[in-house]
């Protein structure tokens, strides 16, 4: 087993020292690692919950642009009525490249 603490890397930022340790969890007996901000943490190992939320909301909200992309495709493809009457909505949706910068994605 390791040690009860290391220092895995560290860096100076403009804003603080951020680092990276890993440290033995005494009751649980496992190895956690957190990322720290000068004294602030920042994420943890041991809690993933916010974590494994925001991944999930940004995944449904990715797939949910793609599956509203590939309809609309299609009915551009199709010419059908309701793609022609409503063309500008395709330039609303969220691009591939700004779908992660932030927005809900829709």
């Amino acid at each position: 087993m390791h040690s009860r603490f290391a220092e895995l890397d560290w860096a100076s930022t403009r804003i603080g020292e951020i680092s990276l340790r890993r440290r033995l969890e005494p009751t649980t007996k496992t190895e956690v690692y957190e990322v720290k901000l000068g004294d602030e943490y920042l994420m943890s190992s041991l809690f993933t919950v916010a974590e494994e939320e925001l991944a999930r909301l940004t995944l449904a909200a990715r797939e949910t642009s793609r599956s509203v992309r590939r309809w609309f495709v299609r009915a551009c493809r199709s010419r059908s009525p309701i793609a022609s009457r409503n063309s500008t909505v395709i330039a609303r949706l969220p691009s591939r490249s700004s779908a992660g910068s932030g927005g809900s994605g829709m």
